[in-house]
């Protein structure tokens, strides 16, 4: 706490010190990492790759039909995506008025698989 308070007294200060001291405690620990005895950095990394896996599956169920991939068929699954007929699939799907869908993928993320793969296989970003 000591520490908290030292790094909030250069911009607050008398009471309201105290209540954002107690305020920055509270909100770190709700986040969770801390009780698990992660440091920030590994975690947020771990939250990264997280997305990333997710957004594969989210792009193999909109080609494929299937969101769950095996660990081992991961980077096989990512290095067959075809983001054009991703797009393609989308567009016929959200055209519907009355049952249409627009699946939300976010492929800026595919750059860290693309550019590393091994980058999302590293023990260090698992919990």
């Amino acid at each position: 706490m000591e520490q908290i308070e030292t790094i909030l007294s250069v911009v607050v200060m008398g009471r309201s010190l105290v209540t954002a001291k107690y305020q920055l405690a509270d909100t770190l620990q709700q986040c969770g990492y801390l009780s698990a005895g992660l440091a920030y950095y590994r975690y947020t990394r771990y939250l990264f790759v997280h997305i990333i896996r997710h957004n594969i599956c989210k792009a193999n169920k909109i080609l494929r039909g299937m969101y769950e991939i095996e660990s081992g068929l991961l980077k096989d699954c990512f290095i067959s995506l075809d983001l054009k007929e991703i797009l393609r699939v989308q567009n016929n799907v959200s055209r519907d008025k009355e049952q249409g869908f627009i699946w939300v993928l976010n492929t800026y993320v595919f750059f860290i698989p693309d550019y590393n793969f091994q980058l999302l296989e590293q023990d260090e970003y698992k919990l």
